[in-house]
């Protein structure tokens, strides 16, 4: 993923972990810059993004699904009703073209294995139970939750790469891969 700088955090509880932790990342939101926070569901990118926009004393945060509808197994955002802001949270399928236009930094969170897995199960459980279910995401939910670790890996890598080569391919220095271990158990539903 050529020069793309990397973080871990080891744990996700309390302001302390990301304060540390962030403390080696260079993360500046002046100027025109735009912060993009993207990741998985329930990856942890609400939780830093109020992280981040508090250290930068940056607001309001403009969560995509806001703006989001669900279209068959994509979910996409309307982009035009999008409104200016400093700290973008959130992915959808077709937020490429526009992340292009804007050129943001990217801090892009990946779960561990075991967080993965827990949002993974709570996600399927949680489509399950809807009175009107959309098949195509129950069943994607329920195929990821049985993922093999190296299947996890090869699905997280691909998905990486093509948000990266979406929107800093000409720069991957504009991207900051977080690494979250946060704690499965607190996952209550799918994005919590």
């Amino acid at each position: 993923m050529g020069n793309v700088r990397f973080i871990e955090i080891k744990r996700l509880r309390g302001v302390g972990v990301v304060a540390t932790t962030l403390e080696g990342a260079t993360i500046a939101c002046k100027g025109k810059a735009v912060l993009w926070i993207a990741g998985y569901s329930g990856s942890g990118k609400s939780w830093i993004s109020k992280q981040l926009a508090g250290r930068l004393g940056i607001s309001p945060i403009v969560h995509l699904d806001q703006y989001g509808t669900r279209k068959g197994s994509k979910w996409l955002v309307d982009i035009n009703q999008l409104p200016d802001a400093k700290i973008y949270e959130g992915t959808a399928d077709n937020v490429f073209e526009w992340a292009a236009r804007l050129r943001p930094y990217l801090v892009l969170i990946c779960p561990s294995y075991e967080l993965w897995k827990a949002v993974s199960c709570a996600k399927a459980a949680d489509y399950a139970k809807m009175e009107k279910i959309n098949k195509d995401w129950l069943d994607a939910w329920v195929e990821q939750s049985k993922y093999s670790f190296s299947e996890y890996q090869r699905f997280q890598l691909r998905r990486l790469q093509f948000i990266i080569d979406a929107v800093a391919k000409d720069d991957p220095g504009r991207v900051l891969l977080v690494l979250n271990h946060g704690d499965p158990s607190l996952v209550t539903r799918g994005w919590d």
